[in-house]
């Protein structure tokens, strides 16, 4: 598989666990592919979040679970009572009262264990919401990195070309010295050198530009200084076979995490229909309770008192529902309507994935079809120009036949290196989807 290659190639061997926090990567002296990655995975604020979100759902569920068990509470009062009236002894009366509580709600028709399950299933979604995070950062990090590889061997390409257009400039120069072309003809071999010159330029700002593209996938500062050592291509990588269409979308449809949180989704609204139809059961609670107090009118010391008034209490109660003014039946339609949503969204993600799917596995496939016709024409033009430069030369051919040959050449040499990356690209996007990169 193309994973073991790029193990020899670019030492991709990254796979952190979702919902871990990771720590902070310290940024290496030459940026590799699979330096790129485990340094975004590292760093991006989205995985940070996506992280957050599960440690919440976690704390969720654990507070969903506790609410299976009774509450226990105390407390302690203390009032002043005053009577204006001038026939009683003492106008201001100060009590005290000290009590502990449990209560324990027994049966809810169900709401409580569903509620647990639901919360459960929703740190799954929500890990899996996480998976779907690291596999669009590794899908963006692998494109910017491989279109910074793509420019920068288009900058060589120019350079060649460049010079290769110096080098005629500077021998049609000692031709019209001798009167072997004419001045048009020396005017379109400067003209060519300058238009190559441009070319270049224009293929360094583009690289530029990936470059920036890859800082800001990176979340770097863009006058941060950086170094990106370069991937080897060959072709036994570019080359290296796609599995069947439909073996890929099997292996795609199993491996993704989208799909897997969308199903999810559909199973925690049904739980909603289960929570929403526990509105129509009566609910069981018990309550058990110590109190105690004391009184400042009473000739009684106070440790008398709180002694004496010592009482122990405990008690069912039972909450029937009778009419909830539509309340519940409006609740249980909603989570069953609720239910159709999530089964629709689910079927619009696999169809969505599955269009996307299609789309980057044709365009490997005929990439790699593109890039072996691309060398042919590469090696038939690269001759061509030869012959045509060395006739050139001799005086046997014209400068605009020169010129159309070098614009062949240049055109296939950027066809190979657009079908070279093109392919490389689209096999990685493939083994991402499918979990194997």
């Amino acid at each position: 598989m193309i994973a073991n290659r790029l193990k020899v190639y670019c030492t991709l061997m990254i796979m952190p666990v979702v919902g871990q926090a990771v720590q902070a990567q310290e940024q290496p002296a030459q940026w590799t592919l699979a330096s790129c990655i485990e340094y975004a995975l590292a760093n991006n604020v989205s995985v940070k979040q996506s992280s957050a979100t599960i440690r919440t759902a976690a704390e969720n569920t654990a507070a969903s679970r506790a609410q299976l068990f009774p509450s226990l509470s105390a407390s302690v009062g203390y009032n002043l009572v005053n009577y204006p009236s001038s026939e009683v002894d003492d106008s201001n009366v100060f009590t005290g009262s000290y009590g502990v509580d449990a209560n324990w709600i027994i049966y809810q028709g169900g709401i409580r264990r569903a509620t647990i399950k639901q919360n459960e299933l929703q740190e799954q979604s929500d890990k899996a919401a996480g998976e779907t995070t690291v596999m669009d950062i590794k899908s963006v990090i692998v494109q910017n990195y491989l279109q910074v590889m793509y420019a920068r061997e288009a900058v060589t390409v120019n350079e060649n070309t460049l010079a290769a257009s110096e080098s005629q400039l500077k021998r049609g120069r000692e031709m019209y010295g001798v009167g072997s072309i004419s001045k048009s003809d020396l005017a379109q071999l400067q003209s060519e050198y300058s238009q190559d010159k441009y070319q270049l330029a224009v293929a360094q700002t583009a690289l530029d530009g990936y470059m920036l593209q890859l800082k800001q996938a990176l979340e770097l500062d863009v006058l941060q200084e950086m170094v990106v050592e370069t991937m080897p291509v060959e072709d036994s990588m570019v080359m290296q076979a796609i599995a069947d269409k439909a073996t890929v979308y099997a292996a795609v449809l199993a491996a993704s995490p989208q799909l897997k949180s969308e199903n999810l989704s559909i199973e925690m609204s049904e739980l909603d229909v289960s929570i929403a139809r526990g509105g129509y059961y009566p609910t069981l609670s018990m309550n058990a309770g110590i109190g105690t107090g004391h009184n400042s009118t009473s000739s009684d010391g106070v440790g008398t008192q709180i002694k004496n008034s010592l009482n122990e209490s405990v008690g069912l109660t039972l909450a029937i529902p009778i009419y909830s003014r539509r309340e519940n039946k409006t609740a249980v339609n909603k989570a069953v309507i609720g239910v159709e949503q999530a089964r629709l969204q689910y079927d619009d993600a696999r169809k969505t994935l599955l269009s996307t799917v299609e789309n980057i596995y044709l365009d490997a496939v005929s990439s790699q079809v593109q890039y072996e016709a691309a060398k042919e024409q590469l090696a038939s033009a690269q001759e061509s120009y030869s012959l045509v430069d060395a006739q050139f030369a001799a005086g046997m051919k014209n400068t605009v036949e020169l010129l159309t040959e070098k614009a062949t050449l240049l055109q296939a040499q950027q066809s190979l290196l657009q079908s070279k990356y093109t392919a490389v690209m689209n096999r990685m996007l493939l083994d991402i989807y499918q979990g194997i990169l």
